[in-house]
C-alpha cells in the first residue's frame, strides 16, 4: 500500500491516533534505505489497522438515542444539529430545566461526533458532573463508565472507549498540559457558561485560540438566558459573524413571586423567616420546596430549625458539593410526602432537582471576592444579582404553576445589578497566570478572555507568583518566564501556594510530612463540628491539637488515622470515625489526594525524607508558599499586623487561639465577619527573613560609629509587605554605603579619636593635639587649633579608599606604613591656625602654692560645664588648711576679666564712675595691688588710689562673677575624686564625715573600745599623724556607747568637745551608784503615777534618764582629760547626785502633769481651733519625747512648764485666723531651723549654738502667743534668725 493510501486511511481513525500515526508515517516515508522504509511502513500499517478497529468499536458502541418529548430542547433538536453541523461553534441558551445539559451530548452523538474523538461535556461542579453523567447513561441505557462516563478529581469513571465524558471544567483544563490541541476530543460542550467561573473563562479563551488550529473541533456553549450574545460575539468567525444562538424554552408554567422582606419582621431573623415561608407554602397544593442558602453551616442551621418545627410528612434534604454521591443522589429519588431541599447555589443552574414547585430565596450567596487592598480572598455573603434571582425563581414551575418567596423587598430586587460579576474580575489570577506561562500562552493582556481582567488583578497575580519565586522579573506569560521553581509549581494540580510548599519541603527534607499537610489543605477539613455537639467534637479533636501549629494537628490526625486503620476492621474504622466527629468521605479524599501528590512528587524526582522531620523545618518550608500570610502580634492583644497593613486574628477554632504567639503564618486569610487566619502556626522571624530574601525591603537609619565594634554601624529595619521582620538591628554600614561609612570612620576614629588602637602614629598625634588643646583651654579660645574639617581633610587625603572600619584600616596601614612611615604624622604646623597669634604662657601657671603645698592646676574651656575654668586638686587631708582668700584672685591670665566683671557688677550709681570697665580694669591692675588681701579689699584700695572714689569691699558682688573666673576645688582621697565645687566651706561640710574617717584611720593607734573606768591616762586635746604623705590633726574624745564608752578621734575640736561631754557623763554614771531607785521610792506613789504618763517605755528608764540629767547638773559638763580630774569629779557626783536627780524628777513631774492638762485642752478645742491644735501638737512632739530629760537638762527643764502654760493660754485666747500671720512666721523659722540642723553631723546637732537657737524658738512662741507669761530672754524673729544663721 502506498504512502498516499495510508495517509487517506488516517482520516478515519481517532484524532489522537491520526496525529501520532501521521508522525510515524512521515518518519517512515523519509527513510532512504528501501528495506528500512518498507519495514517501518508495514509497522505503521499494522498500527493503522489497530486504530481502525478502535474506531469501529467506538462506532458500534454508540447507543440508540431517544429524546424525551417533554423537554423543550427536544423540540429544537434538528435546529441544534443543523447549526452544529454547519458551524464550528454554537451557543445554546435556555432556562433551567430545558434539558440542554442532558440532551446536547446525545445530539452531538447523533451527528457522528464522539467517534473519532470523545465528546467532552464540562460542568462547573463535581456534583453536577456525576449526576449529569448518570442521567445521560440512564437515558442511553448504557452502563455508567462505558459509553458515558465522568471524570472529577480523584474519581475517573471513564475509559479510552468512552464516547461522552462529563467532567469538571478544571479537569479539562488540566488535560491541556499533556494534550494542548485537545486531540482526545472532537467536541467540547461547555455547560453553564453563564456562571463565568475563572476556569470557564480561561477555557473559553483557550478554545477560541485553539479553534483555528483545530477546524475539526466543534464547540457548544450552553448558557441560561443570561446575555448569550456575549458568548456568540466572543466566538465570531473570521468575518466577524457571531456564533449562532439557539434558544430553547425551559419554563412552561407561570411563577408567582411573593416578597416577604426581612425588614418587615420585628425579629429580623432569617431562619424564622425561612420557616414561616415553608409553612406558608405548606398551605398551598402539594409540591417540593427548594430553599437556597449561602453554605453548609446555614444549611445545617436551617435543617435543625425545620426539624424542630416537626413538619408533617416532610423530608428535609441537604444538597451541596461536599456531600457524598449517594447523599446527593437522594434528591433525584422518588419519594412520598413533601420534600424540602436545602441547597447552595449549586441548584441554581447546575442541577435540576425534580418535583420542585416552590422556591424560598433569601436573596444572598457567599461570593468569593479578591481584596485588592489586602491581597486576600474574601468570602462575604452578598445580595445576589437579578439574573441569579431569576434563575432561582425559574427552578419552580417546572411541572405546574410555581411560587417563589423572596425574603427581600421588590425595590431591593430592582436595585440589584443585572448580572453577577464574572469570577475573573473578583479573584486572584495567579493560578491562571501560572498555567498560561506553563502552556506558553503569552501575556495575559493578549489572551482572549471574555472579560479582560483588571490590570491591578494581573499585577497582583504576577506579584504572588514572584513572591513564590515562580516567575522571573518582567514575566510576559511565556514558558521562559518560569523559574525552575515555577515549572515545578505549575506541574502540580494545586493552588500555587500549596505547590510551592511541596517544592520547598523537598529542599528542607520534610516532604513526607508536607504531603500530608498540603493534601489536607486542598480538601475540606475532615474534622466535623456539628452545632448540636460542638463541645463533644472539640473534646474529641483536642487530642490532635498542637498549641504551636495547626499544621502539625493535621499530622497528628493523619498518624492517628493510619494507626486506627491498621488496628480496626473496615466497619469498626467507620464507626470510630463517626464517633470521633470525623468525615469518612473527606478522609478518603484526603488519602486519595495524598497518594496522587506523592506519586507526582516521585515522578518529578522530589525526595521523600525517610526520618521524621523537625517541626521547625516543616514551618520554614510552609513559609515559602505563605509569605504574605505572616502576622506579627500587636502588643498583648489578639490582633496581628499582616501584609500590606492587614489586621487579622487567629480563628477561634485554632489550637493557637488561647495563647497567641508573637509570629504566625496562616494557610489562608479569609474575611467573613472580620479577617481570620485559618490553619496557623508559630514561626520565627529568622525563618521569614531567610525565605523572603527576594521580597524584603531593607531600610537603614542612624549610621554611626561604634567604638566597641570598631566599625560604622546602622540600624537596619527589614520589612516584608510592611510587616517589620526585623524592627531594629545593628549592622555594618560599610556594606551598604562605602563612601559614607569611610567618611564616618575618618571623622570619628581618626579625627575624634573614638577608637582603640596601638599604632605609634596615633599616640604621637594625640600628644600633639593635647598640647594645642591645653593651650586653648588655658587662654579660653577655640581659634588656635585647626578645626575638625582640616583634620578630616588631612586624613581623607592620605587614607586609602574602602577603609570603613578598624579592621580595614589595620589591613591598609600594615602595607602603607612600610612605604611611608610618617604618612599620618601630625605636626604643630598642621594643627595651629595661621592667624592664632602669640600667647603669654607664664600667665597660666600649672601649679598653685597654698598652706605650704604646691597644688596642681588644670584648665578647661567648657562653658556651662562644672569643670569650666581653673581647677585645683586638693588632698582631702589638707582641705581644712587652705586659705580661700588667695584663690579669689584666680590665675594672672584671668585677672583682667575678673576685675572687669567685678566692676560691671557694681550698683549702677557706683558703676557709672568706672567706665569703660575694661579700661579701668587694665589701669587698676597696673597698680601694685596687694594680692595677699582679698581681691575686693585690694580693688577698693586701688580704686581710691586711682580715682579717689571710695567703694566699700562689700559693695562688690563676688557671687555675680562668671563661674569660670572662680577656682574649682577638686578634692582627692588618694587618687579618687570625692567632691568638687567652688565653695570651700561647703566642701568642708560635705566631706567632714569622710575626713573624719580618714583622720581616724590615720590616728587609730590612740583609739580604744569598751572602757568602763578611767584607765586611759591623760587624753590629749589633739594628736598629729601622717596620711598619704600629709600631716593631719585629730581630736580625741570619749564617746557614749550606753553600756560603756569608747575613745575615738574627731576631725573637729567642736565635735570632740560635744562627744567628750556625753562620754564623761556616761563614764561617771558607770562609776557611781545610781540613786534612781531611791529617788523613785521617795517621790511617792502619786508622783510615780504622774511620771507614768511620760513618753518612756518604763518609769525605770525615765529614772535612768533623770540620773544622767542629775550628773550634768552636778558637773556643769566640765571638761575632763586626766584621771585625777575625773576622780575628783566622780566624788563630787557621788555626794550630790541624789539631790540633783530628785530635783530633776520633780521638774519632770511638773512637766508631765501640765502636759496632761494641756492634752485635755487640745481635745476640747480640736474642732473650733484646728490650726492652733495641730501647731501645738507639733510643738509638744519636740518638747516631750523619749530621752528629753537628759537632752533638756535641769536648768532648761524648769522652763518647760512655762512653755506648756503658754500653749494652754494660746488655746484659750488665740484664734486660727487672727494669729495666722504670727503662726506662719514661727513655723517658717522652725522649718528653717530643722532644715539647717538636718544638714549637720549627728554630734554637732547637740552643739551650744544649736541648743541656744532651739530654746530661743520656744521663747519666741511664749513672746508671740502668751506675752503675759514673759520670756526668759529677749527674743524676736530677727534675733532667732541670726541664731539659726550662726549654727555651723
Amino acid at each position: 500500500m502506498t504512502v498516499g493510501d495510508l495517509r487517506t486511511r488516517l482520516r478515519e481513525v481517532t484524532l489522537r491516533d491520526e496525529s501520532r500515526l501521521r508522525r510515524s508515517l512521515d518518519r517512515a516515508a523519509s527513510q532512504r534505505d528501501a528495506a528500512h522504509r518498507a519495514a517501518q511502513l508495514t509497522d505503521v500499517e499494522k498500527q493503522i489497522v489497530a486504530a481502525e478497529a478502535r474506531v469501529a468499536r467506538r462506532t458500534a458502541s454508540v447507543p440508540a438515542l431517544e429524546y424525551p418529548p417533554e423537554l423543550p430542547v427536544s423540540e429544537r433538536r434538528d435546529d441544534i444539529a443543523a447549526a452544529l453541523a454547519e458551524h464550528q461553534v454554537i451557543v445554546v441558551a435556555g432556562e433551567t430545566g430545558s434539558g440542554k445539559t442532558t440532551q446536547l451530548p446525545k445530539i452531538a452523538l447523533g451527528l457522528g461526533r464522539g467517534v473519532r474523538g470523545t465528546i467532552a461535556h464540562t460542568q462547573p461542579r463535581r456534583i453536577a458532573a456525576r449526576s449529569v453523567a448518570a442521567r445521560v447513561a440512564e437515558e442511553t441505557k448504557t452502563t455508567l463508565g462505558e459509553a458515558v462516563g465522568y471524570a472529577v478529581r480523584f474519581d475517573d469513571r471513564s475509559s479510552r472507549d468512552t464516547l461522552v465524558r462529563v467532567m469538571t471544567d478544571g479537569v479539562l483544563l488540566a488535560e491541556i498540559h499533556d494534550d494542548p490541541l485537545l486531540l482526545r476530543y472532537d467536541t467540547v460542550i461547555v455547560d453553564e457558561a453563564h456562571e463565568r467561573s475563572l476556569t470557564i473563562d480561561f477555557l473559553l479563551g483557550y478554545l477560541r485560540r485553539l479553534l483555528p488550529r483545530r477546524p475539526d473541533l466543534k464547540v457548544v456553549i450552553t448558557s441560561a438566558t443570561i446575555d448569550p450574545e456575549r458568548f456568540a460575539e466572543h466566538f465570531a468567525d473570521a468575518d466577524g459573524r457571531p456564533a449562532p444562538i439557539i434558544e430553547v424554552s425551559g419554563r412552561t408554567y407561570p411563577v408567582e413571586v411573593r416578597y416577604r422582606p426581612l425588614t418587615e419582621r420585628a425579629d429580623g431573623d432569617v431562619l424564622a423567616a425561612i420557616g414561616d415561608a415553608v409553612d406558608e407554602l405548606g398551605r398551598e397544593s402539594d409540591g417540593d420546596v427548594l430553599v437556597f442558602l449561602s453554605g453548609e453551616r446555614e444549611i445545617r442551621d436551617t435543617a435543625d430549625m425545620l426539624r424542630d418545627r416537626k413538619l408533617r410528612r416532610t423530608e428535609i434534604l441537604p444538597l451541596y458539593g461536599r456531600l457524598s454521591a449517594a447523599e446527593q443522589h437522594k434528591v433525584f429519588e422518588a419519594h412520598t410526602g413533601r420534600r424540602v431541599v436545602l441547597a447552595t447555589n449549586v441548584a441554581e443552574t447546575s442541577l435540576t432537582v425534580p418535583g420542585i414547585r416552590y422556591v424560598v430565596d433569601p436573596g444572598t450567596a457567599r461570593i468569593s471576592r479578591y481584596s485588592q487592598r489586602l491581597k486576600v480572598q474574601r468570602l462575604p455573603i452578598e445580595p445576589i444579582s437579578q439574573a441569579s434571582a431569576n434563575q432561582r425563581a425559574g427552578r419552580s414551575g417546572r411541572t405546574s404553576d410555581g411560587i417563589c418567596i423572596r425574603l427581600y423587598a421588590e425595590d431591593d430586587y430592582d436595585a440589584r445589578p443585572e448580572f453577577t460579576d464574572p469570577e475573573i474580575l473578583r479573584t486572584n489570577l495567579a493560578s491562571v497566570m501560572l498555567q498560561m506561562a506553563s502552556l506558553d500562552l503569552g501575556p495575559v493582556e493578549d489572551f482572549p478572555f471574555l472579560d479582560p481582567p483588571d490590570q491591578r488583578a494581573v499585577r497582583d497575580g504576577v506579584g504572588l507568583l514572584e513572591e513564590l519565586g515562580a516567575l522571573t522579573a518582567g514575566a510576559k506569560g511565556m514558558r521562559s518566564s518560569l523559574t525552575e521553581v515555577g515549572r515545578q509549581v505549575a506541574a502540580f494540580p494545586l493552588d500555587p501556594r500549596l505547590a510551592r510548599m511541596l517544592v520547598a519541603a523537598s529542599s528542607y527534607g520534610v516532604l513526607r510530612e508536607m504531603l500530608v499537610i498540603v493534601s489536607a489543605l486542598s480538601i475540606q477539613d475532615p474534622r466535623e463540628r456539628p452545632l448540636e455537639a460542638q463541645q463533644q467534637a472539640d473534646a474529641k479533636h483536642a487530642r490532635f491539637t498542637d498549641p504551636t501549629s495547626d499544621f502539625l494537628a493535621y499530622l497528628n490526625l493523619w498518624n492517628f488515622l493510619r494507626e486506627q486503620r491498621r488496628e480496626l476492621s473496615g466497619n469498626a474504622f467507620r464507626r470510630m470515625v463517626r464517633e470521633d466527629y470525623l468525615h469518612f468521605l473527606r478522609i478518603r479524599e484526603w488519602q486519595d489526594v495524598h497518594a496522587m501528590l506523592r506519586d507526582q512528587c516521585k515522578g518529578m524526582g522530589l525526595d521523600l525524607n525517610s526520618t521524621p522531620a523537625d517541626p521547625d523545618r516543616i514551618h520554614a518550608a510552609a513559609l515559602a508558599g505563605l509569605l504574605s500570610h505572616i502576622g506579627l502580634r500587636e502588643g498583648e492583644t489578639r490582633d496581628y499586623l499582616g501584609a500590606r497593613g492587614a489586621r487579622f486574628a487567629i480563628f477561634p477554632g485554632s489550637g493557637l487561639a488561647k495563647k497567641p504567639p508573637q509570629w504566625v503564618v496562616a494557610a489562608e486569610l479569609v474575611e467573613t465577619s472580620r479577617l481570620w487566619a485559618r490553619t496557623a502556626a508559630k514561626v520565627e522571624p529568622a525563618w521569614i527573613e531567610q525565605e523572603a530574601a527576594h521580597l524584603l525591603k531593607r531600610s537603614y537609619s542612624e549610621p554611626h560609629w561604634s567604638r566597641r565594634r570598631g566599625a560604622v554601624m546602622a540600624h537596619e529595619r527589614v520589612t516584608l509587605y510592611g510587616v517589620p521582620v526585623v524592627a531594629d538591628r545593628l549592622v555594618s554600614y560599610g556594606k551598604v554605603d562605602v563612601e559614607v561609612a569611610r567618611e564616618i570612620f575618618i571623622r570619628h576614629a581618626l579625627v575624634q579619636g573614638e577608637w582603640s588602637t596601638h599604632h605609634p602614629f596615633w599616640k604621637r598625634n594625640a600628644d600633639v593635639i593635647a598640647e594645642i588643646e591645653q593651650l586653648e583651654d588655658k587662654v579660653r579660645r577655640r581659634d588656635i587649633r585647626v578645626d575638625d574639617e582640616a583634620l578630616f581633610a588631612f586624613y581623607d587625603e592620605r587614607v586609602g579608599p574602602g577603609v570603613v572600619s578598624v579592621r580595614h584600616f589595620d589591613s591598609w596601614w600594615k602595607k602603607a606604613r612600610h612605604r611611608t612611615p610618617d604618612l599620618l604624622d601630625l605636626t604643630p604646623d598642621d594643627l595651629v591656625r595661621d592667624d592664632a597669634g602669640d600667647v603669654a604662657l607664664e600667665a597660666y601657671p600649672t601649679t598653685w602654692e597654698s598652706a605650704g603645698l604646691e597644688l596642681p592646676l588644670s584648665y578647661a574651656f567648657e562653658p556651662d560645664s562644672e569643670v569650666d575654668g581653673v581647677t585645683v586638686d586638693v588632698p582631702l587631708e589638707r582641705l581644712a588648711d587652705l586659705d580661700e582668700t588667695a584663690f579669689l584672685w584666680g590665675v594672672p591670665g584671668y585677672r583682667e576679666e575678673l576685675v572687669t566683671a567685678l566692676l560691671r557688677g557694681l550698683p549702677k550709681q557706683v558703676r557709672r564712675s568706672f567706665v569703660p570697665a575694661p579700661d579701668v580694669a587694665r589701669r587698676l591692675l597696673a597698680l601694685p595691688l596687694d594680692s595677699s588681701k582679698p581681691v575686693v579689699d585690694a580693688m577698693s584700695e586701688g580704686l581710691r588710689a586711682l580715682t579717689g572714689h571710695v567703694v566699700k569691699p562689700e559693695t562688690f558682688d563676688l557671687a555675680g562673677v562668671p563661674k569660670h573666673l572662680r577656682v574649682t576645688f577638686r578634692v582627692l582621697d588618694g587618687d579618687a575624686e570625692v567632691a568638687r565645687g567652688k565653695d570651700l566651706d561647703s566642701l568642708r561640710t560635705e566631706l567632714r564625715p569622710r575626713l573624719g574617717r580618714t583622720i581616724a584611720a590615720a590616728s587609730s593607734s590612740i583609739e580604744r573600745d569598751g572602757i568602763m573606768t578611767w584607765d586611759v591616762g591623760t587624753i590629749p586635746t589633739e594628736v598629729t599623724s601622717m596620711s598619704r604623705g600629709h600631716e593631719v590633726t585629730a581630736y580625741p574624745a570619749l564617746v557614749d556607747r550606753g553600756t560603756h564608752v569608747d575613745l575615738r578621734v574627731f576631725a573637729s575640736p567642736l565635735h570632740a568637745e560635744i562627744a567628750s561631754r556625753e562620754g564623761v557623763r556616761r563614764l561617771l554614771a558607770l562609776n557611781v551608784p545610781s540613786p534612781g531607785a531611791q529617788v523613785a521610792k521617795d517621790l511617792g506613789t502619786r508622783a510615780l503615777l504622774v511620771l507614768a504618763g511620760a513618753p518612756y517605755p518604763s518609769t525605770s528608764l525615765l529614772m535612768l534618764d533623770c540620773v544622767l540629767a542629775g550628773i550634768d547638773a552636778v558637773t556643769g559638763r566640765a571638761p575632763v582629760r586626766d584621771a585625777e580630774t575625773f576622780g575628783r569629779l566622780r566624788e563630787k557626783v557621788r555626794a550630790e547626785l541624789y539631790t540633783q536627780t530628785f530635783a530633776v524628777a520633780r521638774e519632770v513631774e511638773r512637766v508631765i502633769a501640765d502636759l496632761g492638762s494641756l492634752r485635755s485642752d487640745l481635745d476640747r478645742y480640736r474642732g473650733s481651733k484646728p490650726e492652733i491644735v495641730r501647731d501645738i501638737e507639733v510643738q509638744l512632739s519636740w518638747l516631750v519625747y523619749d530621752g528629753f530629760v537628759s537632752e533638756t537638762g535641769l536648768d532648761q527643764l524648769r522652763h518647760l512648764p512655762r512653755y506648756l502654760r503658754a500653749a494652754s493660754h494660746r488655746l484659750q485666747h488665740g484664734d486660727d485666723r487672727t494669729e495666722a500671720e504670727q503662726r506662719h512666721t514661727v513655723q517658717d523659722l522652725e522649718a528653717r531651723f530643722y532644715e539647717v540642723v538636718e544638714q549637720l553631723p549627728d554630734v554637732e546637732r547637740r552643739s551650744d549654738a544649736v541648743v541656744e537657737a532651739r530654746w530661743a524658738l520656744e521663747e519666741l512662741r511664749v513672746g508671740t502667743f502668751a506675752q503675759r507669761l514673759r520670756t526668759a530672754v529677749s527674743v524676736s524673729p530677727k534675733r532667732v534668725t541670726k541664731l539659726i544663721d550662726a549654727i555651723g
